[in-house]
This record gives structure tokens, sequence and C-alpha cells, in this order.
């Protein structure tokens, strides 16, 4: 968004005044302002010598590095986010895996005791199915969270490589 009605504001202009003072319509400048069309680079040329201040200011732009800034500290928030993710479900994984475990287990030590019978078996093994599904659903949220966390991972590389650019030069 450009910065003409701050700008506009700051000279108390109203848009009739600054308008008549740059050479266009007021309802160009309403359009400018309330971002319905574009200022064309002659005319923010026109306005940047106008303020005093540079065609990028004018435009917005000059917020670039400001706006990496934000935006590096949105992704850190977002890698900081995956990560809590990923052990949430780590610990899920860990919980269902020990549930398993533990399950055919016990049906290790009952069938050495005694005889089981055909419904105590099949319950066993629903039970085992229903485990192994929340498991495999467990697994998969992780693996999402993972991806999600590399993908920021190079998001914050690239725009640090950016940032960089800006910096030193």
């Amino acid at each position: 968004m450009n910065r003409l009605k701050e700008l506009r504001q700051e000279k108390n202009l109203s848009q009739k005044e600054l308008a008549e003072d740059i050479g266009v319509h007021y309802r160009t400048l309403q359009n400018w302002e309330n971002g319905e069309s574009q200022i064309k680079p002659d005319k923010a040329q026109t306005l940047a010598e106008y303020f005093g201040v540079s065609v990028g200011y004018v435009l917005g732009y000059d917020g670039l590095k400001n706006q990496i800034l934000e935006t590096e500290a949105l992704l850190l928030d977002g890698l900081e986010r995956t990560k809590k993710i990923s052990l949430k479900n780590s610990s899920a994984y860990d919980f269902f895996l020990k549930g398993i475990l533990e399950l055919l287990q016990s049906l290790k030590t009952t069938t050495k005791a005694s005889e089981l019978d055909s419904d105590t078996l099949l319950e066993v093994i629903e039970t085992l199915e229903g485990l192994t599904t929340d498991l495999d659903s467990s697994v998969k949220t992780m693996m999402e969270a993972q991806e999600r966390h590399i993908e920021l991972r190079e998001i914050k590389k690239k725009l640090d490589e950016s940032k960089n650019k800006i910096v030193n030069d």
C-alpha cells in the first residue's frame, strides 16, 4: 500500500489541494489513496519530489527491510510452532507404540498361561488394529509437521540471503 494519504495528511492538505498542486483530478488521487488504481511512474516521481521523499517511499517500498524482518519473525514463530507440533505428535507416537507393545506382551503372557478363546483373540486384534490406525495417523501428522518445518527453514534461509544482500549493498 502506498503512503500517499499519510504524506498528504502530514502536510495538512486536502485531496483537492494536493490534486491541484500536482496536476491531477482529485478523484484520481482518491483512487491512488484507496488502492483502487496504481500510481504511474511519472506521477510517483512528481509526488516524491513534491513531498521530498523517494519514489520507493511514496509507493511503500522503503519498508521492505522492515517487511523482511517481520516475515523472518513470523517464520521463526512458525518454526517454533512446528517443533511443538512435532514433539506433541512424537509423544502421541510413543504412547501408541507403548500401548501396542504392552498389549502384545500381555497377549504373549496370557497365551503361555492358558488357551485364549477366539472372541478374546479377536478383541485383542481389533484393539491392536485401532492402536496402529491411531499410530499411523500420528506418524502422518508428525511427517507433515516435519515437512512444514523443512519448508520454513528453506524460506528463512532465502530471506536471510536476501536480507544480507540488502544490508551489504
